[in-house]
C-alpha cells in the first residue's frame, strides 16, 4: 500500500468519524428541540381543542337564547294581536257607551211613559183581580173551617 493510498483511507475515516460526531452532536441539540416542538405541538393542540370546546359551547348557548327570543317574538305577537284585538273591543264598547249616553234622555223618557201607561191601564185591573183571589181565598178558609 502506497502512502497516499493510507492518507486518503485515513482522510475518509477521519471524515467519517467527524461525520458521525457532529451528526451525534447535532443529533443531541435537535433532539431536545424536537422534544420541544412535541410538547408545543401537545399544548397547541390542547389549546385548540379547549377554545374548540368553548366556541360549541358559545354556539350552543347562542342558539339557546335565539331560540328564547325566537319564542319570545312569537309570543310577543300572539299578545300584540290580543291588545289590538281589545283595543277594538274598547274602541266598540265606547263608541256604544257614547251612543247610549246620546240616546239615555230619550230611552229613560220612554221607559217611564210605558210605565206610567202600564200602571194606568193594568193597575186596576190588578187590583181587581187581587180582590177577586183575596175574596175566595177568605171564602174557601171559612168553609175550611166552619165544616169542623
Amino acid at each position: 500500500m502506497s502512502i497516499p493510498y493510507i492518507i486518503a483511507i485515513a482522510i475518509v475515516v477521519l471524515a467519517l468519524v467527524a461525520f458521525i460526531i457532529g451528526g451525534l452532536v447535532v443529533y443531541k441539540k435537535i433532539s431536545s428541540t424536537m422534544k420541544n416542538i412535541g410538547e408545543v405541538q401537545s399544548n397547541v393542540q390542547g389549546q385548540v381543542d379547549h377554545f374548540t370546546h368553548e366556541a360549541n359551547v358559545i354556539n350552543e348557548r347562542v342558539n339557546q337564547i335565539n331560540e328564547r327570543v325566537a319564542a319570545l317574538t312569537e309570543l310577543a305577537k300572539d299578545k300584540q294581536a290580543k291588545i289590538g284585538e281589545f283595543a277594538d273591543e274598547a274602541r266598540t264598547f265606547g263608541d256604544s257607551l257614547v251612543y247610549l249616553k246620546e240616546q239615555s234622555g230619550d230611552i229613560s223618557k220612554n221607559l217611564i211613559q210605558t210605565t206610567t201607561t202600564r200602571v194606568k191601564e193594568d193597575g186596576p185591573n190588578k187590583v181587581k183581580m187581587l180582590g177577586r183571589v183575596a175574596k175566595r181565598t177568605v171564602a174557601k178558609q171559612k168553609n175550611r173551617y166552619s165544616s169542623q
